[in-house]
């Protein structure tokens, strides 16, 4: 329960608590007033927005987070998401997201370089592209870490037809990062799935001009 040393999943925030006990939200009082059970994890978890990793019968190799597909660099690849899991938490853009394909960065070069994934043009649906910070190379992709691991997200590139994405970040040398593409969820019309292609290449970063001066007034 919320008092103990090791709480129940979703005790770990007292106002969680008042949120899973409240019957005017949809909780039940009894948790508050009797020990937790699973009815009031459950609640906990709906009520609290609390994220648990699941990927259910995936329709394809890199459906899931935690069976992502190596990209390398320079390489451009055929995705699907029409069957796709919604296995991530919710993202910053792109209302949220919608069902996603999953890809991993390894990044063993010596400095940093900046990454550039695209659906630019290349997609039949408007995308999105959400990069996640996985630890350093080696690490086991363990889907429960993906809340909080978000680093870039780009949902509508400058110039690009059909709402499709351009993201780009710089990564630091050692870190293993986890790419999705996934799409817009629109309250009306739900998810946004489809197919394309996405590109992914690294390079040094644009160097950036000096500060200016002046040595002679």
């Amino acid at each position: 329960s919320c008092g103990e040393e090791h709480p129940t999943p979703g005790c770990e925030d007292l106002s969680c608590c008042s949120l899973t006990c409240d019957p005017n939200v949809g909780g039940d009082p009894f948790c508050c007033e009797s020990s937790w059970d699973s009815t009031c994890v459950t609640l906990a978890v709906e009520l609290c927005g609390i994220f648990q990793y699941t990927c259910d019968a995936p329709a394809y190799a890199n459906d899931c987070a935690t069976d992502p597909i190596v990209v390398t660099n320079g390489e451009s690849l055929a995705f699907d998401t029409l069957a796709a899991n919604n296995d991530g938490p919710a993202i910053s853009c792109a209302g949220g997201g919608s069902a996603q394909v999953w890809y991993l960065i390894e990044f063993s070069d010596a400095t940093e370089q900046t990454l550039t994934a695209s659906t630019c043009d290349a997609a039949d649906y408007d995308t999105a592209l959400t990069l996640w910070d996985m630890g350093t190379i080696g690490t086991p992709i363990d889907g429960s870490n993906l809340d909080g691991a978000e680093v870039a997200c780009n949902d509508d590139g400058g110039g690009c037809a059909d709402f499709t994405s351009i993201l780009t970040y710089t990564m630091t040398p050692g870190q293993q990062y986890l790419l999705s593409v996934g799409g817009y969820l629109d309250p009306a019309e739900g998810e946004q799935v489809g197919t394309g292609t996405i590109s992914v290449s690294w390079e040094d970063p644009t160097p950036q001009l000096p500060d200016p001066s002046c040595d002679t007034p």
